[in-house]
């Protein structure tokens, strides 16, 4: 049990999950789908005509939105949601990954709000990424109007269905493969040290660790190993779900830093400052960080180093911005959420040792 707790805790998903291969065709058995006047997001590559035509068959008639932003930005989503309005909308399908995901969540959160009216559409989500989790959270990442991420954190941004397909995860590019992998990673080890793992999380996270540390740097080398696909995306589930009940700390926090101001994509930047929290977290509390941190050889490092991608800070950050990254997180929630208390000096500590590249 965490060091900040009594003994109590809370566990909810209210999320029907489908999951193994061919489990996209299983939308046939969502009720709410048939006959309904569905709004349909897909990621640009998007190429599975065969279920394409099985929605068509399923729904009275689709609309299909194909724009795309990999950061949504709130005005956007609220567009679609006057669009939603507009065609009557009853049911949003997401194909795509974390940012597909969200923009159907905040369509349909924001969709409630302009029409009046206590129920939102119901969403479901069908991951083609393995890593962001977001087709089993309540969370929507947005940017404002000055390129700013923000969260939407509402429990009526849970999906209604996911339907985890690891058949859809073969198009994944090399890069999006290795960020969203690190990025499931983080929502795991983050959630180990938050105050609201409970025994019920504690036994989740190791099996998430020891699937990734097996598993992604196989799936890297053999892309169009259903296997490894299937691992990889059964572990963004678990990572999912502990980020939906637990939070994160500081990792996540600090990465968004990054993302603003040297446009890191989200995975590439947890990948940062995840290793040097783990050593922090290591001198904290050595037991607990022990049992996670031996599925991968003790050395997170070495680990991260091994997929073939570079780690660290840009040279080109100053001090000013790293002070700013410093307070920021030690202001954070996340602190906050933390089973151990963590310094503004430890943080800035951490951060600085981050502008090494580790490779």
């Amino acid at each position: 049990m965490s060091l900040k707790t009594n003994g109590s805790f809370s566990f909810f998903t209210p999320v029907n999950i489908f999951f193994g291969r061919g489990s996209r065709y299983r939308i046939e058995q969502i009720t709410v789908l048939k006959n309904s006047v569905s709004m349909v997001f897909l990621y640009p590559q998007f190429s599975d005509t065969e279920l394409l035509s099985l929605l068509k068959s399923i729904c009275k008639k689709i609309v299909i939105s194909s724009e795309f932003q990999e950061n949504p930005a709130d005005q956007f989503t609220k567009n679609l949601a006057e669009k939603a309005l507009k065609e009557k909308i009853e049911c949003i399908i997401a194909i795509g990954g974390g940012s597909t995901i969200d923009t159907a969540k905040a369509v349909s959160l924001r969709y409630m709000q302009i029409n009046g009216k206590d129920t939102t559409i119901p969403v479901i989500a069908l991951p083609t990424t393995a890593g962001t989790g977001s087709e089993v959270t309540p969370y929507a990442v947005l940017t404002d109007k000055n390129g700013k991420k923000f969260f939407l954190n509402d429990p009526l941004l849970f999906p209604k269905y996911a339907v985890c397909d690891p058949e859809l995860t073969l198009t994944m590019p090399h890069a999006v493969t290795v960020f969203t992998g690190i990025d499931a990673l983080c929502h795991a080890l983050e959630g180990f040290f938050t105050v609201k793992c409970n025994f019920f999380m504690e036994d989740i996270v190791p099996c998430a660790c020891s699937i990734i540390s097996s598993t992604l740097a196989k799936v890297i080398n053999e892309p169009n190993n259903i296997e490894y696909r299937s691992k990889m995306l059964e572990a963004s589930l678990l990572a999912g779900i502990i980020l939906a009940n637990c939070g994160t700390v500081i990792v996540h926090s600090l990465g968004y830093n990054l993302t603003n101001d040297f446009a890191f994509v989200h995975g590439k930047a947890n990948s940062v400052f995840l290793p040097a929290f783990m050593e922090l977290a290591f001198k904290k509390n050595p037991e607990r960080a022990g049992k996670v941190l031996q599925y991968f050889n003790n050395d997170l490092h070495c680990f991260l180093a091994g997929l073939d991608t570079a780690f660290f800070i840009p040279e080109e950050a100053d001090n000013q911005q790293i002070k700013a990254w410093s307070d920021a997180a030690y202001a954070c929630y996340g602190r906050q959420n933390c089973i151990f208390d963590i310094t503004r000096e430890e943080i800035s500590g951490m951060v600085k040792n981050c502008k090494k590249s580790i490779c």
